[in-house]
């Protein structure tokens, strides 16, 4: 199997589409999604690309278990989400290593594709947004705590100044946006801190389960981005930037578990 013939293909295929206006923007931008993802599990079935790790089952008994794993990027979009490329995480190795041969690649094919990549917080490093400024593209990583720095002081300024409030469904939203200075080290840049704090109106059964109640579902998101900070203070750019964060989970429900659920992609086929 020649791996370049495919991704020649799936180049044609997505010209075609993008030509035939199959594609839309995602909010008013194109928006990439990069994550990593495990995709199969054996204790007997392995081969030279395999990953392996010891795993202990009922009884205290350990046992080898083989696995492959793969960064995906796909494009992100309001109905379908269109998948670009994959990279194999091989032995010996992380998610970073196998996304950075993955980024320059898609940023060398489908280099008028998209705008902004999106990933989770393993991809807030100085390799992956210096990567991607240099292919004139803007990174989007989700923040958390073990990036104490800019964590703590996107909550000191959320505690100075008042959030932008509004409701879209039935979920509530309090957003602050933070231009942050001096906190990151290793890249050296000005970044732009998204803090959203989120509540969702949900209807359950109550605990009787005679009838139904109201509940909160409370949920805090917090995002590092190089964006430029917007010029004007029109709320819903604010808005479509938190919805485009929130595209992040396109990967996982329209990539992962598509691949799995309509086409058996977890399933060997080939036994060595």
């Amino acid at each position: 199997m020649n791996l370049e013939e495919i991704r020649n293909i799936g180049i044609e295929i997505y010209g075609k589409a993008r030509k035939s206006k199959m594609l839309d923007s995602c909010y008013g931008m194109w928006v990439g999604v990069v994550d990593g993802h495990e995709q199969i599990t054996s204790p007997y079935c392995k081969c030279p690309y395999c990953k392996s790790r010891i795993v202990t089952k009922k009884g205290g008994i350990k046992e080898t278990q083989y696995y492959h794993e793969f960064t995906a990027f796909i494009l992100a979009g309001p109905k379908i989400s269109f998948i670009l490329d994959i990279e194999p995480i091989l032995p010996g190795e992380g998610e970073i290593s196998s996304s950075y041969r993955l980024l320059s690649r898609v940023c060398k094919n489908y280099h008028k594709a998209f705008k902004i990549v999106i990933g989770d917080g393993l991809y807030l490093k100085e390799t992956v947004f210096n990567l991607l400024e240099k292919h004139h593209k803007h990174t989007i990583a989700v923040l958390k705590e073990e990036r104490r720095q800019l964590f703590e002081e996107a909550n000191r300024l959320s505690l100075l100044s008042e959030p932008k409030t509004y409701r879209q469904g039935k979920t509530y939203y309090r957003v602050w946006d933070h231009l942050v200075e001096g906190c990151w080290d290793g890249y050296g840049k000005n970044v732009m801190v998204i803090v959203s704090e989120e509540a969702t109106l949900k209807r359950v059964h109550s605990k009787d389960g005679k009838s139904f109640e109201n509940r909160l579902d409370r949920a805090n998101w917090m995002w590092v981005t190089n964006l430029p900070c917007p010029e004007s203070e029109d709320p819903d750019d604010l808005k479509n930037t938190v919805r485009i964060c929130h595209s992040r989970w396109q990967i996982e429900n329209q990539c992962f578990n598509e691949t799995v659920n309509m086409w058996n992609a977890d399933h060997i086929y080939t036994q060595q």
